[in-house]
């Protein structure tokens, strides 16, 4: 049973998924790698009805003064593309 999940996207594409790290970790939008809305898609689909926590552990998000305008921005792609996408 899954009560929590996490998601945060990867978006650099010049290292292995093996090579990647925590503070590769990124809001999520258009250039994520590892495929977010597709896993969120399918554990919606399996019957998740719990929380989804944003973790971008990349100090640059962090520190961007404008960090809830970005934010805001990744959950309003997530949404859309949830609500709009088969899986």
């Amino acid at each position: 049973h899954i009560g929590l999940a996490h998601m945060s996207g990867i978006v650099r594409q010049d290292s292995p998924a093996a090579a990647l790290t925590e503070p590769d970790r990124v809001l999520i939008g258009a250039t994520d790698r590892v495929e977010n809305i597709r896993q969120l898609r399918v554990l919606k689909a399996a019957g998740f009805d719990g929380f989804i926590s944003m973790e971008p552990f990349n100090t640059a998000v962090q520190a961007d003064p404008n960090r809830a305008a970005a934010l805001t921005q990744s959950l309003s792609f997530v949404r859309s593309n949830l609500e709009n996408s088969p899986l």
